[in-house]
């Protein structure tokens, strides 16, 4: 476990309990007897927009394409089928905002401003996150 997976009482929480059952993580699971076998070289292909603006253009429409196809629908449903806001699946963006709607916290526009902005800061981290491996190579689009 990295010191990021000690702060995070789900991954404590199952790491106690594949310990306690006696299971295997999955990594050691695939993990072959044999040292004969060469090492897997990969390379990974990046695609980066060339200007910032195409990328927030390409997630306010995918939000937009969520809504269309019925995301707060969904949200309902799993409200209504007993789910909480504080669920784990539930805790993701675009969920906690729909459910802020929907509880009459915010108004439709805001959340889905909300949600967008919430989109476009993890893209952000993610580039910032993968742009660190040395394994990929960008290809601008």
């Amino acid at each position: 476990m990295n010191n990021s997976d000690k702060n995070n009482p789900r991954r404590l929480i199952r790491k106690i309990e594949i310990l306690t059952s006696n299971q295997q993580l999955v990594t050691s699971n695939h993990q072959s007897p044999s040292t004969n076998h060469q090492p897997l070289i990969t390379k990974f292909i990046g695609l980066k927009y060339k200007h910032k603006e195409d990328l927030i253009s390409a997630i306010k429409l995918r939000v937009e394409k969520r809504l269309e196809q019925g995301a707060l629908d969904e949200v309902q449903l799993l409200l209504k089928k007993g789910y909480k806001s504080l669920d784990p699946g539930l805790k993701t963006i675009g969920y906690q905002e729909l459910i802020q709607y929907l509880q009459g916290k915010l108004t439709k526009d805001k959340a889905i401003e909300i949600w967008t902005n919430h989109e476009i800061q993890y893209a952000k981290r993610q580039l910032t996150f993968m742009k660190k491996d040395k394994n990929i190579s960008w290809k601008t689009i």
